[in-house]
C-alpha cells in the first residue's frame, strides 16, 4: 500500500500481521506488537505539519489479494493506537514536528475473510 500527500510524495507501508480464516471472528481485531518491529528504520519521508495525506491503495495485478471491505487507520503513540479519522480517503497529518507511525488495518469480510494491518513512518517538519 502507498501513502500520498497532495501533490507531494508517497509513503510506501510495510506488513506488520495478516490473517486468514473461515470467519472474520477467526482473526485479531488488533495488534498485539509494536509495528516498529516491521519497519525498517530507513529513510523516513518528510512532509509538512497538517498536511492531508492521501490513503490510496495500489493493488498489485499479479498479487491476488482482493481489494480490501473497509479500513481503519491508527497512530501508534505512547505504546498505544490511537484512533484517526479519515474523510474521503484523507487524514491530516499532527501540527507538531516529529516522527509519527501509523497503521492502517484493513479489513475483508465478504467473499474473503480476514485483517491485514500495514505501518508506515512519516517524518513532520516544516
Amino acid at each position: 500500500y502507498v501513502f500520498q500527500s497532495n501533490n507531494g510524495p508517497a509513503v510506501s507501508s510495510q506488513i506488520v500481521r495478516y490473517c486468514w480464516g473461515e470467519e472474520l471472528s477467526d482473526c485479531p481485531t488488533e495488534l498485539t506488537k509494536s509495528p516498529e518491529e516491521a519497519l525498517d528504520g530507513g529513510r523516513k519521508q518528510k512532509v509538512s505539519p497538517e498536511f492531508s495525506m492521501l490513503l490510496q491503495i495500489d493493488i498489485d495485478p499479479t498479487n491476488p489479494l482482493p481489494f480490501p471491505d473497509r479500513g481503519e487507520l491508527y497512530l501508534y503513540e505512547d505504546d498505544e493506537y490511537k484512533p484517526v479519522e479519515v474523510k474521503d480517503n484523507y487524514f491530516e497529518l499532527p501540527g507538531t514536528e516529529g516522527f509519527y507511525i501509523y497503521v492502517y488495518k484493513t479489513i475483508y469480510d465478504s467473499d474473503n475473510k480476514g485483517t491485514t494491518f500495514y505501518a508506515f513512518e512519516v517524518n513532520v517538519r516544516k
